[in-house]
């Protein structure tokens, strides 16, 4: 039987910062959407995903085309025809030598310090009540970062001019290479236009082939497609070279139209547009020219691009969906036309008054709650993420009204997860300088009649071995957890309460109680105070709401 509705979409998929091999991208976005949409598919009585053609290897473009039919809200029968294609601009340009990168790197460094710790402290200072606690733990964080800056600062360039001495360079080349190839993306997009230009070609080739593969599937349909659709989806870097390609006039270069553009942890506001002169120089010759301070780039170049400005001013604008995680240190939120109007579009996220600044769909997310980790999980975070885009694909709004309890869900046990984690290292620390670690190990080497105490390496490798048991087994009890919140068959109740987290985060408190030393040191009522704060925190610190575009 025929379905009722039927549409095209092509899927480009643009990688970030890093060496990508082939495929490794798009595999990374179609294997999780894909199996959603065969979630989806069956869950509404249809026969799941059908692979119509997969290429991976060979001299054809990668690409997965795949077919799906499900039962929409609105009763009927739809079908889609996807087509996943991949932008890999990670080969398309010559890459700085390492010497050059880590001299660009020091002042790069403070500015993304300076982003990240201003971000980090709006979301702990986000509820009020919290604040008098929080004071500490902001003062510990920036003291962390100058620290960590200082010492890049003087790294950086001592790196550098260890890399031009023969006698040393060759060792130095092999700790310093997978670093400077890396972050190496990154300079090559701030100082040199020529190769940025490169990127952005290899993006703008992208979508017109997804365009021309995507009329061509339309027309094999027939008559039955009521639409074809574009989505252009970047992480990190990537997005900030499509926003480029899609946006910026000042390139010249010929536009490529798309339908929906989704930036994934995109680095808008922290890389900007190439220029050619940066630092003081870039400044003066901006200064010279007479424009003014407001309308200058990052490090001061005359030329200002707004990716949101250009956005709205276009008659035939894309529907943009901006996806950053709330402790990923290269977004640092919501993006806008200027500094004061992210900063009214984040507050209105986490619930502040509704505000006229400018900006696209803004989806703050919660992937792991560990900054090391944030920003390359965001294709893993099927409740969050994977779901809206599949809302997005399919083009109607699908029958699963438990869809916004699963996403409360599930950024609430991250949280826990997160406080777990910090319990866990805690509990370690404590132990490795806890005096009552030793003497609990002799006491047990005297009950055994070993012989002598304990070597006093035991203590440590005591705290390690806990440290890491604890880490793994909170690990463990909330990837169980997640799975569960994530297939919860639609239509169903997604499970609010994760027990499992309640009493992994009790024990490890009474455990850290326990290494300072118990009532001795803690008195019993500040002991209950902090139990709950930390037992209760995670289920009702505020949690960040979709903001709807505004133009």
């Amino acid at each position: 039987m025929s379905p009722a509705h039927k549409r095209v979409v092509a899927l480009v998929v643009v990688h970030g910062m890093g060496s990508q091999r082939r495929s490794e991208t798009l595999l990374q976005w179609a294997e999780p959407l894909l199996r959603r949409l065969d979630w989806v598919s069956r869950g509404s009585g249809g026969d799941g995903v059908a692979f119509e053609r997969v290429a991976l290897a060979g001299d054809a473009p990668d690409e997965v085309n795949a077919r799906v039919r499900f039962r929409g809200d609105d009763g009927a029968q739809h079908e889609v025809v996807l087509v996943v294609t991949e932008a890999r601009w990670a080969e398309s340009f010559l890459p700085l030598q390492p010497g050059e990168v880590f001299a660009w790197g020091g002042p790069f460094a403070w500015r993304a310090l300076l982003r990240l710790g201003s971000h980090f402290t709006r979301i702990i200072w986000v509820n009020p009540w919290w604040r008098v606690v929080s004071a500490p733990v902001v003062a510990a964080f920036w003291l962390v970062l100058a620290g960590t800056g200082l010492l890049l600062t003087l790294l950086f360039p001592l790196v550098g001019l260890l890399l031009l001495v023969p006698g040393v360079s060759w060792l130095v080349r092999g700790v310093t290479s997978g670093l400077a190839e890396f972050v190496g993306d990154v300079a090559v997009w701030t100082r040199r236009p020529v190769r940025a230009a490169a990127m952005r070609a290899v993006v703008r080739d992208g979508v017109r082939s997804a365009s021309v593969r995507a009329a061509l599937l339309a027309r094999a349909e027939g008559e039955e497609v009521d639409a074809t659709q574009v989505v252009l989806l970047a992480h990190s870097q990537g997005a900030t070279i499509a926003a480029q390609t899609l946006f910026d006039p000042a390139t010249g270069e010929v536009r490529v139209p798309v339908d929906a553009f989704v930036t994934v942890g995109g680095t808008l506001a922290l890389l900007g547009a190439p220029r050619w002169t940066t630092g003081r120089l870039a400044g003066v010759r901006a200064a010279v020219a007479g424009v003014p301070r407001a309308e200058r780039g990052p490090g001061g170049a005359a030329s200002r691009f707004s990716p949101v400005e250009e956005w709205s001013r276009l008659e035939r604008r894309p529907r943009w969906l901006n996806l950053w995680a709330i402790w990923d240190p290269f977004t640092a939120g919501t993006v806008s036309t200027s500094m004061r109007a992210r900063e009214l579009r984040w507050r209105e996220v986490y619930g502040g008054p509704a505000s006229d600044a400018t900006g696209p769909e803004e989806h703050p997310v919660h992937n792991t709650a560990n900054p090391f980790t944030e920003h390359q999980a965001y294709a893993r975070n099927t409740a969050q993420v994977i779901d809206p885009l599949v809302r997005l694909l399919t083009g109607i709004a699908l029958a699963d009204p438990g869809a916004p309890a699963r996403g409360a869900a599930h950024a609430r046990s991250v949280r826990q997860l997160g406080v777990g984690r910090i319990l866990a290292l805690v509990l370690a620390l404590a132990l490795l300088v806890s005096p009552a670690v030793p003497a609990a190990l002799s006491s047990v080497v005297d009950l055994l009649a070993l012989g002598t105490a304990p070597h006093p390496a035991l203590g440590p490798i005591v705290a390690v071995v806990v440290g890491v048991v604890a880490l793994w087994g909170n690990g463990v009890l909330w990837r169980g957890w997640a799975a569960r919140v994530e297939w919860t068959p639609p239509g169903t109740p997604a499970p609010k309460v994760w027990t499992g987290g309640f009493v992994v985060r009790a024990v490890l408190l009474v455990g850290v109680w326990l290494a300072v030393g118990g009532p001795a040191v803690v008195h019993p009522v500040w002991a209950a105070l902090a139990a709950v704060a930390v037992l209760v925190l995670p289920e009702f610190w505020r949690l960040p709401r979709v903001l709807p575009e505004r133009r």
